[in-house]
């Protein structure tokens, strides 16, 4: 980096050409702009930009489903957003074609509340699953007045979440009904998960296909 005090260039600051001035403790510098690399991206940063894309776009329906505040609380006290928290949960499981790799590996909610044992579907029908798990005497991460919740979703490259309609059940009924939401979408994946009361802690969501 040059310095000077040309009388033509004093009180000047900013680009100049391909030259930057600027002024330090009264004194003037210059120094050449930096070029912008022309270095071709190689396949795999390619592919991971996409894959990083995809993750994006399902973040969004993640959010829109109403499932942020669960990776809010996740993050509280931690370095790093909600949002980065679920990109670096769920990176992993896109392909650079925008793909869902797998749906059972998909985490919709982080892990800081225990499902109770024996959670399962029993029968799914004209749009319904009867749901079923086992009601426990004294929950070690869970309370008796956690609600059930629900979401479904379509195919591999969609990433649409459903709400599903899950009344009133709350941990200590040991059975529910849900109901799918009624749209064009065909639905072949259901995730089931239960949250507190107040809406601050989520348990992991459990993924069943259909």
């Amino acid at each position: 980096m040059a310095k000077g005090e040309s009388v033509l260039l004093y009180g000047m600051r900013g680009k100049l050409g391909n030259l930057v001035l600027c002024y330090s403790q009264g004194k003037m510098y210059v120094r050449r702009r930096p070029r912008k690399s022309t270095k071709p991206q190689s396949l795999p940063q390619i592919v991971q930009r996409r894959r990083f894309a995809a993750c994006v776009l399902f973040f969004r329906s993640v959010k829109a489903a109403g499932l942020e505040p669960a990776w809010e609380a996740a993050a509280r006290g931690k370095r790093g957003s909600a949002f980065n928290l679920f990109i670096k949960a769920n990176l992993h499981n896109f392909n650079a074609d925008g793909q869902i790799l797998d749906f059972g590996q998909l985490l919709l909610t982080p892990d800081r509340r225990t499902n109770p044992p024996c959670l399962d579907v029993v029968r799914v029908k004209s749009g319904n699953a009867n749901v079923v798990w086992r009601v426990e005497e004294e929950p070690r991460r869970g309370l008796d007045t956690d609600r059930l919740r629900a979401v479904v979703m379509g195919g591999e490259d969609s990433y649409l979440i459903g709400i599903a309609d899950t009344g009133d059940a709350r941990r200590v009924d040991g059975s529910a009904k849900v109901r799918f939401p009624e749209s064009g979408q065909k639905w072949q994946h259901l995730f089931l998960y239960f949250e507190s009361e107040d809406g601050g802690v989520f348990s992991v969501a459990k993924h069943f296909i259909f």
